[in-house]
């Protein structure tokens, strides 16, 4: 599946073959970069919409008794509390200020190799 425009038996044979599963993965992939990609049409993908809104594919999670199983900060939380707005007022306090300078890194040759940290 990782190589659609080989042939499955000779992907796995170069894989039998190799002495290592990253040399059967490079061959394989030398093999598909020099394929002609015209030669073999490539297969259709699935759309990407997958329906995370239909509750039949994606049921709700419960417990062994059938209880959908809910967050126990939901519960806690007082439903008429303020979650807050800090963020908001950060971002509205900022919006006005010039963007920070981008930092520029010195490019100061060493005077010597570099020392190995002595270990303990």
């Amino acid at each position: 599946a990782m190589f659609p425009t080989l042939d499955a038996d000779l992907v796995r044979s170069i894989y039998a073959e190799a002495q290592t599963p990253q040399d059967a993965v490079d061959t394989l992939l030398a093999l598909t970069v020099a394929a002609d990609p015209m030669e073999v049409p490539l297969p259709t993908l699935p759309p990407l919409e997958v329906g995370m809104d239909d509750h039949d594919k994606f049921p709700a999670l419960t417990d062994a008794e059938g209880w959908q199983v809910a967050n126990q900060k939901l519960f806690d939380r007082d439903p008429e509390e303020d979650l807050g707005s800090a963020w908001r007022d950060r971002a509205k306090a900022a919006q006005h200020m010039p963007a920070p300078k981008a930092a520029v890194a010195s490019a100061k040759p060493r005077s010597g190799p570099a020392k190995a940290k002595k270990e303990d």
